[in-house]
């Protein structure tokens, strides 16, 4: 069976071209998962959360060789899923998700939608940053190929919705229940579980926690009418 590693240590070469057909832009990455763990790949509630882009992580991005991916991997692995940043509302709301639909966040993983994001900060990268990737390194569709979740939970709000379909280009939206199509959708396509949604980013979904958790306990009911708890 294919692993993550064999998916990032296959497009080295990817990699090396991408590193050098942006030189001079402000980018930093790419953000590569370790190995699940046995509680994931075991558990019947498999859930992959996919966040927007980090705010810092390997620094300024190069790649020249197979010991890279190895520290890029590592450095996921160190990360441990934000366990120093457990304040910070995406992992608060990662944790609580997590629990809810899995009943633990072992058996979770997570991703986000770009690989790489700035070095100077938050913020999506660069128009070039993001053609590069689309065009060296467009890998998402892998990774839940790898993974194969129960369930694909994107905490990136509707305004990443043109990204996510660069690159799952078949992704269509259906809102849900009492919510407009921005705070909450359905995501159907033949690269996700049928259990996929979109529901807004945990630091604007914490300005109105009312709605937020609303959105939540409906991507809640929605999954467990089809999956057991």
């Amino acid at each position: 069976m294919k692993t993550l590693l064999d998916l990032y240590t296959s497009r080295l070469e990817d990699l090396i071209a991408l590193s050098k057909s942006i030189p001079d832009e402000d980018c930093d990455g790419p953000f590569l998962m370790a190995e699940p763990a046995m509680a994931f790949t075991e558990s019947p509630n498999r859930i992959l959360f996919v966040g927007q882009e980090t705010n810092g992580w390997h620094g300024s991005f190069h790649t020249s060789d197979e010991s890279d991916i190895t520290e890029y991997v590592e450095n996921y692995r160190k990360f441990n899923f934000g366990e120093r940043y457990r304040s910070s509302p995406f992992f608060q709301y990662y944790q609580f998700i997590g629990d809810e639909l899995a009943g633990s966040t072992e058996a979770c993983m997570w991703t986000n939608l770009f690989k790489f994001g700035r070095d100077s900060g938050k913020g999506t990268p660069s128009d070039k940053v993001n053609e590069a990737e689309l065009q060296y390194f467009n890998i998402l569709r892998e990774e839940i190929e790898i993974l194969s979740p129960t369930c694909v939970l994107f905490l990136t709000g509707p305004n990443y919705d043109h990204f996510l379909q660069q690159r799952i280009p078949d992704a269509e939206f259906q809102p849900m229940g009492r919510f407009d199509n921005r705070q909450l959708a359905k995501i159907s396509s033949s690269a996700l579980p049928e259990s996929s949604y979109r529901i807004y980013h945990p630091g604007y979904g914490n300005r109105d926690t009312e709605m937020y958790h609303g959105t939540i306990d409906l991507v809640k009911g929605d999954y467990f009418s089809r999956h057991s708890k």
